[in-house]
């Protein structure tokens, strides 16, 4: 049975009056409880905000302990309505619980109450009670209670003290409201919305700009705050702060201004201020100061250059560059910047720049773009970042202006040769360099040749291929070729040179390279003169190894006594030095030959027969100069060890005394090669001389013999005309063939006296007659008959003459080339030599140099071929 059912079963058998009187005693306690619960609630609230406003004076309170104070009435006052039922509505719903509830006041009516109630419930389960008796025992409780005053039975009411309370509380912030009400409303608003950014009142306020969220300081380096007070702001005399809980240090008032100076940190720290009845705690975070960790320059070059954008990166802060250029620059730093200035100055020192705009962007600050037209500029850049710090020094950038300076050419060439002979190669290093790029390179040359050569001097120019503009620097081989440029004997000069992208800039050019072409009778000129040193240097080297054997010969004479005597002794040293310095002048000697037979090898003109006996006495003087002069020092030395017995240093004597006359006897026979290759060079001389002879005296006759033709078909006749009438060309050509003419005369003239020496010299029965037959038929006669004839414009009579003198020549060249002059008489000397090398082994060592020789020239020729294809030539011959 539910409450209400029981309730309802209560009240239908209770008089009318009974039920009454209960209800409205019912009625009555929860009327008065329910102001009890309502008085507390409140008062409880204004307690927690009482509270609350006396903690918020006293500190600066944080959301949760306002979130405390402002639950604790929000619980007190929602829970005060489900309390009341709890406690004073659901327990005392039913006539029986009211009943217990006045017999706590009234103990005798209150249980006959609970009596007649009980009664009426067993009534209901028992029907055999009577009703009559029930009926008189719930009449006479009606009537006890009806003329009772069931008010008194009621609990007793705290409302009047819960009332008081909330009338004090009521007072107190009444008076608090009187005497701030600023206060006050802070207070509430703060504990009524605990959640809410509410800044706590107080009277003595600081500007909220200066008291951020989070101040940040410089890391590791002191750093100090300052905050200033609000117009309306109660002023204190002094403030104090301290950082991390260490000891206050306290600032005195200046124009409503604190100020506080504090050690460095390293880590995130708090700050607490007390100023007044101000209280704030500030957190700190340190931080590096900004700075810029990478710069990087947009460089636009001058139009003239045709150069693409290029992007460098500043190292330390510098940048040379060209003058004209267009800079912008941009800065990388290490962190968000807020603001930034830039200012540039053209001195170091100077106090005064010019401002230069910086755009922010979100990782990069960007300068604006800067005309480089001074030789030197200084960008001072100031740095703020989001945190407010600045950079202490100022990030400099040094832009330095350079004017295009000219090209650099320089040309190389390892071991520059003296001379070159016409068919050489020279392997060129060539390099260049600019400090902004090459626009060309190249390589030019000119010769200057004697009055007495029939043609002009070289000159040519070639514009080398220029694969690498921008490239600073360029460094590349050229393989010069002679003949592909028909460069004739002469002495030439050889420059490199180069151009940049200056158009004001002219051509720079190299040291000169200055080296004699030599034609093949020139280069056989210089092989005769050193052959001529080698024969000087070998008869020195014979004449002292002579002087040394004479000497040793008459030391072995002597008895033990005189043998060991101070005296012999000097001279035994000395011996033994004269030989050191000999083996020293054969080794010069060597040295000599291997570059005769290397010179040699290169002249085609030499027989093969010269080549071999030079090939004989360079190997002589090698076996010489390692083995047999050696072998003499060693002997000599041996005995000067063992002077202190004579025997053995007689018998060391006696060994280098053969050694030496068999080196002796080897070295005559070496100078009897070189003797007798000389003799046949001078022979091969004079027969290429006269056939160099006839190809000229041949060449004025085909000339003139061409300019008569070339007369009769242009109708100008020539035979006999007068000088000053005849074609420009043709007075050329006959200025150039009469030039010619008087140069070949004076080189038969120096031809023949040479003829006539050497005849008079080696008393050769050829070279005599020869000598004669040039006698009688008086060549000076015929030479000066043809210059007469040149002279006078007698053409044909002159192309006979000189044809007829070719023919003569030639004959004589002939002549000589098949006599059977002698070899000399130590041709055969390197037999006797204690080399095992024989004739046919020399033979092949000159095939071999030979076919060396030969593949050298055409790689070479190859190689400059192939570079004059990719090559741009200005050739002038």
């Amino acid at each position: 049975m539910t409450q209400d059912e029981n309730q309802h079963n209560q009240d239908s058998e209770l008089p009318k009056s009974l039920v009454e009187r209960l209800a409205l005693f019912r009625q009555h306690l929860r009327h008065r409880k329910a102001w009890e619960f309502g008085l507390a609630a409140f008062l409880l609230s204004a307690l927690s905000f009482l509270l609350f406003l006396a903690l918020d004076r006293w500190m600066d309170c944080s959301p949760f302990v306002r979130g405390i104070f402002f639950g604790i009435s929000a619980i007190s006052i929602l829970s005060a309505a489900p309390l009341w039922l709890y406690f004073w509505v659901i327990p005392y719903s039913l006539p029986d619980q009211i009943a217990n509830l006045i017999a706590k006041h009234y103990p005798r009516m209150g249980d006959r109450l609970l009596g007649i109630i009980e009664l009426q419930t067993h009534h209901l389960d028992n029907e055999a009670e009577s009703a009559s008796l029930r009926k008189a025992a719930v009449v006479v409780v009606a009537n006890e209670i009806a003329a009772r005053n069931l008010e008194e039975a009621l609990p007793q009411s705290r409302a009047k003290y819960w009332a008081f309370g909330l009338g004090s509380c009521g007072i107190i912030i009444i008076v608090v409201a009187a005497l701030s009400f600023n206060t006050l409303s802070n207070a509430l608003a703060r504990w009524a919305m605990p959640l809410a950014e509410i800044t706590r009142y107080t009277s003595t306020q600081i500007r909220s700009s200066d008291l951020p969220g989070q101040k940040y300081c410089p890391i590791n380096e002191p750093f100090s705050f300052t905050f200033r007070l609000t117009e309306k702001s109660s002023i204190p005399t002094a403030a104090r702060a301290r950082i991390n809980g260490g000891s206050w240090i306290e600032s005195p008032v200046t124009d409503k201004q604190f100020s506080f100076d504090f050690l460095p940190i390293i880590s995130t720290s708090t700050i607490e201020i007390q100023v007044g009845d101000a209280q704030h705690k500030l957190e700190v975070q340190p931080y590096s100061r900004p700075k810029i960790v990478s710069a990087t320059a947009e460089l636009q070059y001058p139009s003239y250059l045709k150069r693409t954008t290029e992007i460098i990166t500043l190292k330390a802060g510098n940048l040379k560059t060209l003058l004209g250029s267009r800079i912008q620059i941009e800065l990388n730093p290490n962190r968000k910047i807020s603001a930034a200035s830039a200012t540039i100055r053209e001195s170091s020192e100077s106090s005064t720049g010019t401002l230069l705009s910086v755009a922010l962007n979100k990782d990069t600050l960007t300068l604006d773009t800067i005309d480089l037209a001074a030789k030197d500029q200084f960008i001072d850049i100031q740095l703020t970042d989001v945190y407010g710090l600045k950079n202490t020094t100022p990030y400099k950038i040094h832009l330095i202006g350079s004017a295009d300076r000219p090209p650099m050419s320089q040309l190389q060439l390892h071991n520059a040769p003296e001379y070159i002979l016409e068919s050489d190669h020279l392997a060129l290093d060539l390099v260049f360099s600019d400090d902004y790029g090459l626009a060309q390179t190249g390589i030019s040359w000119s010769g200057q040749v004697d009055d007495s050569q029939p043609y002009r001097p070289s000159r040519g120019n070639i514009v080398l291929p220029n694969q690498r503009p921008k490239a600073q620097s360029q460094s590349l081989p050229f393989n010069f070729s002679l003949a592909n440029f028909n460069i004739r004997p002469q002495s030439l000069t050889i420059r490199s040179w180069s151009k940049d992208q200056q158009p004001k800039n002219e051509k720079s050019y190299s040291s000169p390279l200055e080296i004699r072409v030599l034609s093949i009778a020139e280069h056989r000129d210089v092989i005769d003169q050193l052959s001529d040193d080698i024969i000087i240097a070998l008869e020195e080297c014979l004449q002292n190894e002579l002087a040394s054997y004479d000497s040793m010969r008459r030391l072995i004479k002597l008895d033990p006594v005189a043998f060991l005597a101070k005296e012999q002794r000097i001279d035994h040293y000395a011996l033994r030095d004269d030989a050191a310095r000999n083996q020293n002048l054969i080794n010069q000697a060597q040295l000599l030959l291997d570059k005769l037979l290397k010179e040699a090898n290169r002249n085609t003109s030499l027989k093969r027969k010269t080549l071999t006996t030079f090939a004989k006495a360079t190997h002589n003087t090698h076996i010489l100069g390692t083995k047999e002069m050696p072998a003499v020092l060693s002997e000599m030395s041996y005995s000067l060890q063992q002077a202190h017995q004579v025997e053995e240093s007689i018998v060391h004597l006696e060994r280098s005394i053969e050694l030496q006359n068999k080196s002796i006897y080897n070295l005559e026979r070496t100078i009897d090669l070189m003797h007798s290759a000389k003799r046949d060079l001078e022979v091969s001389s004079f027969v290429n001389r006269l056939k160099e002879a006839s190809k000229n005296q041949n060449q004025i006759s085909q000339s003139l013999v061409q300019s008569l033709l070339d007369s009769q078909l242009a109708n100008t006749p020539i035979i006999g005309s007068e000088f000053e009438p005849l074609d420009p060309a043709q007075q050329r050509q006959l200025v150039s063939l009469y030039a010619l003419h008087q140069d070949v005369s004076e080189k038969v003239r120096e031809l023949l006296k040479d003829i006539q020496n050497y005849a008079n010299r080696t008393q050769q029965k050829e070279y005599l007659n020869l000598v004669d037959e040039i006698e009688a038929i008086d060549v000076e006669n015929r030479l000066e008959s043809l210059s007469y004839e040149l002279e006078n414009n007698h053409n044909v009579l002159a192309s006979l003459r000189a044809q007829d003198n070719a023919k003569l020549l030639e004959r004589w060249a002939q002549q000589l080339l098949f006599s059977n002059a002698p070899s000399g008489a130590g041709a055969g000397g390197a037999g006797d030599s204690s080399s095992n090398l024989s004739d046919e082994d020399l033979e092949f060592m000159l095939q071999i140099m030979q076919i060396v020789k030969e593949q050298q020239q055409i790689r070479e020729a190859n190689r400059s071929i192939n570079q004059l294809r990719t090559q741009s030539e200005e050739v002038q011959p």
